[in-house]
């Protein structure tokens, strides 16, 4: 049932699609930044999109996305905090895209009284929590140690190519460090368990799994290449397998941190 405020009232949602001839009443500074094949997602919460109160709620967060030309592990499942490949649902067909973080834009929320969602284009609602949980991971970051991740960084590329290259069914890389938050002196260790976990439905598949366990062995290798990193344990986990408990001492582990060394994510499953 429509929200009964005039942006509620045009259909606008969290994962409504702009109409491509509506990208033209864009700001200038939107406009020329945009590729002829972009699409724009709203991405603000249902509440904010359709709040009575423009005081309250002036602007709405709009993020530009493309056509994915390249398959990339990494960027599933929103495992990189600087891009993400999710799905919109176009003429019926689920179609992948890429949305890269800085892509992200706030334009005055009226424009959405004058215009209404583009009705063939909208994202899926798994889409729409991946982004949801996407988009609060950001916000919601905790480091690894500093000599931690010197110690990783001859393995960096290594480990980015694996995840690209086999790591698209795998949602989070998780990591138990111990100890988890001190730069131990030059002759200390940290003890390392690695986990790559998996949605229910694919971990269910025994191919899919076996890859997954395959990509484990090959990232506890390169750890174990790495001086002053003692590993544990590698295995694959289902998401259901993970539990809050386990997350008190788990971090979820991105390539991107090794080059941006203050950025690895908590992870949260996406609901």
């Amino acid at each position: 049932m429509p929200i009964d405020t005039p942006i509620g009232r045009n259909g606008w949602r969290q994962g409504s699609v702009l109409r491509q001839a509506d990208h033209a009443k864009l700001d200038e500074n939107i406009r020329s930044s945009l590729r002829l094949d972009a699409s724009i997602v709203v991405v603000s919460h249902d509440c904010d999109v359709t709040n009575g109160s423009y005081e309250k709620e002036p602007t709405v967060e709009l993020f530009v996305v493309y056509p994915r030309t390249e398959k990339k592990g990494g960027r599933t499942f929103g495992k990189s905090p600087r891009e993400i490949d999710f799905q919109i649902r176009v003429d019926g067909c689920d179609t992948s895209f890429i949305g890269h973080a800085s892509d992200r834009y706030h334009i005055d929320r009226r424009i959405l009284e004058t215009i209404t969602p583009d009705p063939q284009s909208h994202l899926p609602s798994e889409s729409v929590s991946l982004l949801r949980s996407w988009l609060a991971q950001r916000y919601n970051r905790s480091a690894f140690p500093d000599v931690f991740l010197n110690r990783l960084e001859q393995v960096k590329d290594n480990i980015e190519s694996i995840l690209n290259r086999e790591g698209a069914e795998i949602s989070a890389i998780l990591i138990g460090i111990e100890p988890d938050d001190v730069d131990v002196r030059e002759d200390e260790s940290y003890k390392v368990n690695l986990y790559a976990v998996m949605p229910v439905n694919l971990y269910k598949q025994a191919s899919l799994r076996t890859k997954a366990q395959l990509v484990i062995d090959q990232l506890g290798k390169l750890f174990r290449k790495c001086g002053g990193i003692q590993l544990v344990d590698a295995e694959v986990r289902s998401e259901n397998e993970v539990t809050l408990d386990d997350m008190r001492y788990l971090k979820r582990f991105t390539t991107d941190y090794l080059s941006n060394k203050k950025s690895s994510s908590v992870f949260f499953p996406s609901t």
